[in-house]
């Protein structure tokens, strides 16, 4: 596997290997905080694209 794809396919892999343990559940994680922002504009437009965008401002308002 040639080194970019390496780059880009850990950082998508690695945290989602919790998932494959044993004794995992996803109480024991925090609560992404921009989860609501997130879910009010799904709620108000019904567009995935527009609620991602907000999600992504509330987690970095300065970009």
């Amino acid at each position: 596997m040639n080194s970019l794809v390496k780059f880009q396919v850990t950082p998508v892999v690695c945290p989602n290997l919790e998932f494959k343990l044993h004794d995992f559940h996803p109480s024991q994680h925090p609560i992404i905080r921009q989860y609501q922002t997130w879910l009010d504009v799904l709620q108000q437009t019904p567009d995935p694209i527009a609620a991602g965008n907000a999600f992504w401002q509330a987690a970095y308002p300065n970009e």
